[in-house]
């Protein structure tokens, strides 16, 4: 994985996931620090000069989809499973969805999190869950879909996912 400034200047390159498959990346909000997940069944948090800060482990499989949290004290981790981990260095519990994780957005402030899951017969839906690992809200099956956009509110007050055939539901 490499790391590019905004003049195209390589700034690192982070090596430590077996494989050349990777699944996802974010980087934290203050920009010093990024996630990855890759087909090894490893979410790796890295320092910009492309030393491992921690390496969590997935025993379910990859993950389809890495977040920092606003804080970037947590970091959470969407496949078969949710998994929350907070970086001070404890493992949170794991969270029990009932699908497969492919997308996820933090609220602004950091205390919920936005998924999307996607079923066997790849119909999709939404869930909000709290930060301490509560599901709020589920929205209902939004037909066939393999990955949904997930988005925000610049206050945290609503959020929408982009629903296939050109919809977008605003919630």
């Amino acid at each position: 994985i490499r790391i590019w400034d905004r003049d195209g200047r390589l700034v690192s390159h982070l090596r430590g996931h077996a494989g050349a498959q990777r699944c996802a990346i974010d980087f934290s909000r203050t920009g010093d620090r990024v996630v990855t997940s890759a087909l090894d069944r490893t979410v790796r948090v890295w320092n910009l000069d492309g030393q491992p800060e921690a390496v969590l482990h997935l025993g379910d499989g990859p993950a389809a989809s890495v977040a920092f949290a606003p804080s970037g004290r947590e970091v959470v981790a969407g496949g078969a499973s949710l998994r929350l981990w907070d970086l001070v260095p404890r493992e949170l519990p794991s969270l029990e969805s009932d699908g497969y994780i492919t997308n996820i957005r933090w609220s602004p402030d950091g205390t919920h999190m936005l998924l999307q899951c996607v079923a066997e017969d790849f119909g999709g839906w939404v869930e909000l869950w709290s930060a301490k690992g509560k599901r709020v809200f589920r929205s209902e099956q939004q037909g066939k879909v393999m990955y949904m956009p997930l988005a925000w509110s610049a206050d945290g007050t609503r959020f929408t996912a982009s629903i296939g055939e050109g919809v977008a539901r605003v919630w």
